[in-house]
């Protein structure tokens, strides 16, 4: 099955203004590991992409990201191998659950 050609979710970050924002990618990002949607595709961001914005919402969602594992009893193992496909090892969203996960 060709990837698809819609956007990823995660390009998404670097428009976001609020919490909202973030906390809708990460359903977003759910729903496509669920469906099985998105599968083979390696997310990159542009350059002017790389900013201050990316990191602090990459947090976010790192956050919301984790709130909704646990409530939703998803293994944070296979969300984490997923993203780290998918984004990269160096990534702000990898790097951070990779320390929260850590932490725990």
């Amino acid at each position: 099955m060709p990837p698809s050609l819609r956007p990823t979710p995660f390009k998404k970050l670097s428009e976001c203004q609020d919490r909202q924002c973030v906390k809708t990618i990460v359903n977003e990002y759910l729903m496509s590991l669920m469906n099985g949607d998105y599968r083979h595709v390696k997310e990159e961001l542009d350059a002017e992409d790389e900013n201050e914005k990316v990191v602090a919402n990459s947090y976010v969602f790192t956050e919301e990201l984790i709130l909704a594992a646990m409530m939703n009893e998803i293994d944070l193992d296979l969300i984490y191998e997923d993203l780290q496909s998918r984004l990269g090892e160096e990534h702000p969203i990898i790097l951070f659950l990779r320390h929260l996960m850590e932490e725990s």
